[in-house]
């Protein structure tokens, strides 16, 4: 009984077009356009560690101080009697600075210098020690400079022969320690 209005629907062609269906259309696949950008390559910012300040350049830097290394390092062998031993495969690397002091009031030199670091490429982190590497010139760090006045001095650092040729200096006075200024010591 069922099957009877199932059959009067077919016969009859009640919800069926008069037209036979259409075949699906093909699909053409279009691969997606790939854009290729040229860039060049962007030049690091000057007193960054692959840019770093060139010797001479007079630099401003946190506490009302200006630096400037000015002359290339010197590598020395020894370590002068009474300064910090190394170990046999080391160098010193002798700096030569000239700060001046740019803010109200005096300061002291030597504490503006307090974050100094040196590093090379083996990415090692070398403090420094105060004075003539040579001799022992120590009247600088201990001198009030007043504004205007300047200053200059040696810093020393006890480094491995293998970053003493393309050592740079550094100095971070930031208190989040991100925000390095780097100088060129060749």
């Amino acid at each position: 009984m069922r099957a009877w209005p199932i059959l009067a629907i077919l016969v009859l062609g009640v919800g069926c077009s008069e037209d036979p269906p259409e075949p699906p259309r093909p699909r053409a696949t279009v691969a997606q356009a790939t854009t290729i950008a040229t860039t060049t390559p962007a030049v690091a910012p000057e007193g960054s560690d692959r840019r770093p300040f060139p010797i001479g350049r007079d630099v401003v830097i946190d506490g009302g101080w200006s630096l400037e290394v000015s002359r290339s390092a010197s590598i020395l062998r020894d370590t002068v009697q009474g300064r910090p031993s190394k170990p046999s495969a080391a160098l010193v690397v002798a700096v030569d600075l000239e700060m001046s002091f740019l803010g109200p009031g005096g300061g002291f030199a030597m504490e503006a210098l307090d974050d100094l670091r040196a590093v090379g490429p083996s990415r090692r982190l070398y403090p420094y020690y105060r004075g003539h590497c040579a001799d022992d010139d120590l009247l600088w760090q201990l001198e009030s400079i007043l504004t205007g006045g300047r200053v200059a001095g040696q810093v020393c650092f006890i480094v491995d022969s293998s970053d003493a040729d393309e050592l740079v200096m550094f100095l971070d006075a930031s208190p989040d320690r991100d925000d390095r200024t780097f100088f060129s010591l060749r």
